[in-house]
C-alpha cells in the first residue's frame, strides 16, 4: 500500500509505543526520514527512548485532536501512516486537510482504525459510513479505497490511497 519507502519522508501520525516506527525507520534508509508524533506525550517519550539511536527519526508531541497545525516545520511528505488514531479525532475533516497540505501529489496515505468492537459495539458513527469517509478524503484531495476485515475482537478499517 505504501510502496517503496527508500529515501522517503514519512509521517507516522500516532506512534503509540513505537512498534511501527521501528519498521518505518528501516524502510526509509539510507536517506529517508520519519516524523513521529502522538497525541500523548507519554507515547512520544516511550518511542523516542526506545529508538533514540536512529538519527533519521524526529519525534514530537502534537496535542490537538482538532487540527494538525504544527510549530515544527515539516517538509513535503511522501507518505502518512496512522494506526488507531483517526476515530479519536474531534474534527477529522480538518486534520485531513492540514495533513494534505503537507503532502505532494502522488504521496501515499494509509490509515488503520477499528469498528464494531466485539463485533457488536460501534466506534464513532462515521467509521461505519464509507460514503462520508470518502467525501471527507475527497475534500482533502485524497483518492482512497476502504477495506474492512473481520478481526478477532473487532473489524479492521483500512483506508489507503494517495493525494491527488
Amino acid at each position: 500500500m505504501l510502496g517503496n519507502l527508500k529515501n522517503k519522508r514519512v509521517l507516522e501520525y500516532g506512534c503509540s509505543s513505537g512498534a511501527l516506527t521501528r519498521r518505518l525507520a528501516k524502510k526509509v534508509l539510507p536517506r529517508g526520514r520519519v516524523y513521529v508524533t502522538d497525541i500523548l506525550d507519554h507515547n512520544v517519550d516511550i518511542a523516542s527512548k526506545q529508538l533514540n539511536r536512529h538519527k533519521h527519526l524526529e519525534f514530537f508531541h502534537h496535542d490537538s485532536l482538532e487540527n494538525f497545525k504544527t510549530k515544527r516545520k515539516l517538509p513535503h511528505l511522501d507518505a502518512v501512516v496512522s494506526t488507531g488514531v483517526f476515530s479519536y479525532l474531534q474534527h477529522p475533516q480538518q486534520v485531513l486537510k492540514d495533513i494534505s497540505r503537507k503532502m505532494r501529489p502522488g504521496s501515499k496515505i494509509v490509515i488503520l482504525d477499528y469498528d464494531k468492537f466485539f463485533h457488536i459495539l460501534p466506534n464513532v458513527p462515521w467509521m461505519s459510513n464509507d460514503r462520508k469517509l470518502k467525501r471527507w478524503f475527497k475534500e482533502a484531495n485524497f483518492k482512497i479505497k476502504i477495506t474492512k476485515k473481520r478481526g478477532l475482537f473487532w473489524q479492521h478499517v483500512f483506508i489507503h490511497g494517495e493525494k491527488i
